[in-house]
């Protein structure tokens, strides 16, 4: 007498968990994405701690510094078990993941032991408060977005004597062709007055960009990292910009630089019309601090 409506209860049920598994089934294969053969993010960071300790160590040693380069990056490859045709496969898929490749470097930056909650280790002498307020990490490529920029407004603890010192991790992405950057930072000032120190970034590690503050009010803080093309055509540069850091240098704290270039008084009447005119190509390329009034 029951066996009908029994039968058509359990068929719904079947078939609510045919969907279920079927929902399941393809949550699964979106969730395990990455193709056979290519490392997960942990072996990928211990693989990449590793090969940018042995490039450090292979780009210092005076002589034959290819060769040395080599030999160290050819050794981090032979302990994990890996050719190179295995890591280029795993670089080229996190290379077109920048999720997956920032997750893969803020693996590695905490094992180069940066304070990655605290945005970078304060800086000795400083207040001990972080004012950056941009993003945590960034990809740049030579090839799509080659440039990362900011801009804060004032804040009114800053004042004159200060020193104001903004530091990143740079990590490039491979090895191929010459690894060229160029990072500015500059204080515009009530009137428009413009200080800038700029400086290459060519390896890995901490970079620091420091400015002293004139007796003038602070009126934005800005600054930028653009990488160089590539030397040769069809090489792609990437470079992992992390863990920035915006701090200030208490007046007491900070040594006051003798040297005219860097001086908090004016030393040059340039006018510095747009950030186009510290690119890689300007005479500004290289460790330089000046200030300049319209």
């Amino acid at each position: 007498m029951h066996i009908r409506p029994i039968l058509s209860v359990t068929a719904r049920l079947s078939r609510g968990g045919l969907f279920l598994l079927l929902v399941l089934l393809l949550f699964s294969a979106c969730k395990n994405s990455r193709p056979s053969g290519v490392l997960s993010e942990g072996k990928m960071a211990d693989v990449l701690y590793d090969y940018h300790v042995a490039l450090a160590l292979g780009q210092s040693s005076p002589d034959s510094a290819d060769i040395n380069t080599r030999l160290y990056t050819d050794a981090v490859l032979r302990k994990y078990d890996l050719t190179q045709a295995d890591f280029d496969r795993s670089m080229e898929y996190y290379s077109r993941h920048s999720d997956a490749l920032l997750a893969v470097y803020r693996r590695v930056n905490a094992r180069f032991g940066t304070m990655e909650n605290a945005g970078g280790a304060a800086v000795p002498g400083s207040d001990g408060i972080n004012y950056w307020r941009g993003a945590s990490g960034y990809l740049l490529s030579s090839a799509a977005n080659n440039r990362m920029t900011f801009s804060l407004p004032a804040d009114t603890a800053f004042h004159a004597g200060d020193q104001l010192t903004w530091s990143f991790e740079s990590h490039w992405v491979g090895r191929e062709g010459e690894h060229t950057a160029l990072a500015v930072l500059y204080v515009r000032y009530v009137g428009d007055s413009v200080a800038t120190y700029s400086t290459p970034v060519l390896g890995d590690g901490r970079q620091l960009l420091s400015l002293t503050l004139a007796s003038r009010a602070v009126k934005q803080i800005e600054g930028f990292v653009i990488l160089q093309p590539a030397s040769s055509p069809g090489i792609i540069q990437k470079m992992m910009l992390l863990s920035p850091r915006l701090a200030r240098v208490l007046a007491s704290a900070s040594t006051p630089a003798t040297t005219p270039s860097q001086s908090a008084e004016p030393v040059s009447d340039t006018t510095f019309h747009s950030l186009d005119e510290a690119s890689p190509s300007s005479p500004a390329y290289g460790p330089t601090q000046r200030y300049v009034r319209p």
